[in-house]
């Protein structure tokens, strides 16, 4: 267990120009000398992340929830896919599960998903290069596709990077219980070991850099930009 000293707890250096000095320092240092945050990194992107806030224990998933996938297909580089749970009533979601593994052809990784969809039948959304017809019947997804995946591919458009990072900034945000829009299960542990040490692009200033390590924050920006597409009957008035 780590226990942080802070300046605060100090009652010869709590509301000195010592404190200020710190107060006044970089938000990494800062963070670190007077909050007692060593889990912090300098040019960090997602620098309003905290495990104590944004990481619980698991817990079972009421049966009302909604659940679904993002994922991050890869083969040489690890694929991942993360489950995600919506509670509704406070508008927070989890990340439950996380699968992170490279060496997976479509096959294994179909069965390693479906395993670990339980007895819930659950659809997702793929990096969309997944489909690319590369000689295997219309690429990697249609052949998960095939054994009961349901991927859908992500959006691609202008934009669609900046705003999937701006919808993780949203719910990283506190809401007016105190608690985050978006928590994830201590078990998805790669997640929270590569979320926090992401920086910036040095060519893209306001976008994540081409990181050997992005693949979980991949499937987490794919993940919460889902959109969820609904069909209603309605009778039609008279004339």
């Amino acid at each position: 267990m780590f226990i942080p000293a802070r300046i605060s707890d100090n009652p010869y250096l709590a509301n000195t120009s010592y404190a200020r000095q710190l107060a006044a320092l970089p938000e990494a240092s800062r963070k670190a000398l007077l909050l007692g945050r060593w889990d912090v990194f300098e040019g960090s992107v997602f620098s309003e992340w905290d495990p104590r806030i944004h990481v619980c224990d698991p817990f079972p998933i009421p049966d009302e929830w909604p659940m679904w996938r993002g994922a991050d297909d890869g083969f040489a580089q690890p694929a991942c896919t993360l489950w995600f749970a919506h509670d509704k009533i406070h508008d927070r979601i989890y990340v439950t599960q996380e699968l992170y593994r490279s060496g997976m052809t479509p096959e294994t990784f179909a069965e390693a998903v479906r395993v670990l969809d339980g007895e819930r039948t659950l659809d997702g959304v793929i990096d969309s290069a997944s489909f690319a017809d590369v000689g295997m019947g219309g690429g990697r997804a249609n052949v998960m596709n095939k054994l009961g995946c349901k991927w859908r591919p992500s959006e691609k458009g202008a934009g669609s990077r900046l705003a999937g990072k701006s919808a993780i900034h949203a719910r990283l945000a506190l809401h007016s219980d105190g608690l985050p829009g978006l928590i994830v299960f201590r078990n998805c542990q790669n997640l929270i070991r590569t979320l926090p040490t992401l920086p910036y692009s040095t060519t893209h200033r306001e976008d994540v850099a081409d990181y050997t390590e992005d693949h979980a924050y991949e499937a987490l920006r794919i993940g919460l930009n889902r959109k969820v597409c609904s069909v209603h009957m309605v009778r039609p008035g008279g004339i």
